[in-house]
């Protein structure tokens, strides 16, 4: 959970706290999600029928040729909710 950032980044703010997020460990998140009362919990049959479902694009805003994004489900500390990882 301590990857280096490698995409593009939201242009809103979201009230995150990502400096406290990214010095958390995985016990301490796992903690922050299991007192989160806004948590809608997911198992594997969840994760086995997930699919990725893209936004069409938008000619608009033209995406660059080459674009990578890493975005793993981490909970929004903000009080936000939060996805279950497990």
């Amino acid at each position: 959970m301590k990857d280096e950032h490698t995409g593009n980044t939201s242009e809103h703010n979201t009230g995150t706290d990502w400096e406290k997020l990214r010095g958390m460990s995985d016990a301490d998140i796992r903690a922050a999600i299991a007192l989160d009362a806004d948590v809608i919990p997911t198992d594997e049959a969840f994760w086995e029928s997930a699919k990725v479902v893209l936004p069409h694009p938008n000619p608009a805003k033209p995406e660059p040729k080459i674009f990578v994004h890493y975005s793993p489900v981490i909970p929004l500390i903000s009080g936000n909710p939060v996805t279950n990882i497990s």
